[in-house]
């Protein structure tokens, strides 16, 4: 396989996380050293199947049943069929769920976002939101989400692979609501955030 060129980062470089959302209401950061190059890493991240690293972890698709728990049960009231489940979940296609790619530098970072309205029985997300108008993004009644993955260099041919999902909520109501669903579900939440950088470095060691 043919790697992508790795950047080497400057000496206090912003990340791109900081740039899309310096100020933020919650946070989950996960760390792995991946025994692998950066280059190897990177592949490896672009290549991650967030429907494959659901289903590996059973917790994790009991976590996540639990949180579609109220919407499945409005939408068996209104006599709605639920959704088939995706086969793959790309995250480098991240519109496939609602989402969008904010900003990547090959070798080194990679964001994806949304903007939604999730902490409630039925989940809204806003699709006129794109990648150019997140960072500014302000109206009253809703929050953003900005995940990040960024790669560095770890000693010699090992990489430190750390993940971070950020929110922030437009306004006070909605902090309030996003934050009382915080206090259940943010320690799940980071269970399962911190599922995908394992799955990186699992696919990234077999292949080193």
């Amino acid at each position: 396989m043919d790697h992508e060129d790795v950047a080497v980062a400057t000496r206090g470089e912003e990340l791109l996380i900081d740039g899309l959302m310096r100020h933020y209401d919650a946070t989950v950061v996960r760390h792995e050293v991946v025994d692998a190059p950066p280059a190897v890493v990177w592949d490896a991240l672009r290549d991650l199947d967030l429907a494959e690293v659901g289903a590996g972890a059973p917790v994790a698709r009991l976590l996540m049943a639990v949180r579609g728990l109220p919407e499945a049960v409005v939408r068996r009231l209104r006599g709605r069929p639920a959704p088939p489940p995706p086969e793959r979940l790309p995250l480098v296609e991240p519109e496939r769920i609602g989402w969008i790619m904010l900003g990547q530098r090959p070798g080194r970072e990679l964001v994806v976002g949304a903007v939604g309205h999730f902490w409630t029985p039925s989940i809204r997300w806003r699709e006129d939101v794109g990648a150019d108008g997140f960072a500014a993004f302000d109206e009253p009644g809703w929050a953003a989400i900005a995940w990040g993955f960024t790669l560095r260099p770890y000693g010699e041919g090992r990489t430190l692979l750390t993940t971070e999902c950020r929110t922030h909520a437009t306004d006070a109501a909605a902090r309030r609501g996003f934050l009382r669903y915080w206090r259940l579900v943010g320690p799940f939440a980071a269970y399962i955030i911190g599922l995908s950088p394992k799955a990186v470095k699992r696919h990234a060691e077999a292949a080193r």
